[in-house]
């Protein structure tokens, strides 16, 4: 995983963090400002409806990166929870 060093960078924001199971990182309406590279675990991105049903969108297993690349590429407000 050396090489997405290069991609990312080397610096203090960019270093890993240890998150407890459970966290959400991103709720729906933040900033969509962060990607997440999965070095160990599973993440998922997912929604929750107006009925409070949880619809998963994927699954980001170990090595995989993460965001929500819609409202990110649109410079809108996160429409996932990760």
């Amino acid at each position: 995983m050396d090489h997405l060093s290069q991609i990312f960078g080397k610096n203090k924001q960019n270093a890993p963090k240890h998150f407890a199971k459970g966290t959400i990182l991103q709720h729906a309406g933040d900033d969509c400002d962060k990607v997440y590279l999965v070095k160990s675990g599973l993440l998922k991105s997912y929604t929750i409806d107006v009925k409070d049903k949880e619809h998963i969108f994927i699954f980001a297993p170990e090595g995989w990166i993460i965001t929500d690349i819609e409202s990110m590429q649109a410079e809108a407000k996160a429409s996932t929870l990760l």
